[in-house]
């Protein structure tokens, strides 16, 4: 069949856009006067666990930020500096530990205290009543957390997945697409199947679910099944299929 004017149009005008960003895009390095561009480099999987650590630093300076101006906003209300008023909020309303709750801590972790309880009570009772300090200082800085109006708007980054043409539940047009990467013999994958099936369900049209073979080499089962999948799916039974008793077991 040959095809129409509007499709070669199209495939010409695909060509050259593609020539035109291959234009733009400058080379990281040459080789005999050939060409190396970053989309050669096979570095996606490292980079993106770069990316991932990058927002976690900034996350938690941004968290720390955030909880430093909630104690400066609630101090200077209360025209002190913030260490008074952490003194006045947490150390000062945090009672000493009783003799039993630190004998209670000691033996909590008397496997990996090698002394009698009375030659280490002091210290316990010290890092007890720290521990104490930071659980009121974290519900303190929850509740300044509430009264205030603080939306976090860092982005975190994302990966594009390729749905192609996996198997998918829900309507195609659901505004969410949940892309699963199982295992039919992984007990974990299993287990998800549950949660999976509850938001499906209690979301219905809003989400959709893509199922992505990953077949892991510890299984010598998962590849067959993942095949026979793909084959029952040729016969509009994937879904049947894939809700087996026989397949992904709990251990």
């Amino acid at each position: 069949m040959k095809p129409n004017t509007s499709t070669v149009a199209l495939l010409v005008c695909a060509t050259l856009f593609a020539g035109a960003c291959r234009a733009q895009e400058k080379p990281v390095a040459t080789m005999d006067g050939a060409p190396i561009y970053e989309r050669d480099l096979d570095v996606k999987s490292q980079l993106a666990q770069v990316e991932q650590q990058a927002y976690q630093v900034r996350l938690r300076a941004l968290e720390s930020l955030i909880e430093r101006r909630l104690l400066e906003k609630a101090a200077a209300k209360e025209k002190l500096t913030v260490e008074e008023f952490l003194k006045r909020e947490v150390d000062d309303k945090g009672p000493e530990p009783s003799p039993q709750e630190v004998e209670g801590f000691y033996w909590a972790q008397k496997d990996r205290l090698t002394q009698p309880l009375e030659a280490v009570r002091a210290q316990l009772a010290r890092n007890l009543k720290s521990m104490k300090a930071a659980d009121a200082r974290q519900r303190l800085l929850r509740s300044l957390r509430e009264s205030s109006k603080v939306a976090i708007l860092l982005e975190p980054p994302r990966v594009t997945v390729a749905v192609g043409n996996a198997p998918r539940k829900g309507v195609f047009s659901a505004p969410i697409t949940i892309v699963e990467f199982s295992d039919y013999q992984c007990p974990y994958c299993k287990r998800a199947t549950t949660t999976i099936s509850e938001v499906l369900s209690k979301y219905e049209g809003k989400v959709s679910l893509v199922y992505k073979d990953l077949p892991l080499p510890m299984h010598p089962e998962a590849q067959r099944a993942a095949e026979a999948a793909r084959c029952a799916g040729e016969s509009g039974k994937y879904w049947e299929y894939l809700t087996m008793p026989c397949l992904r077991p709990l251990p």
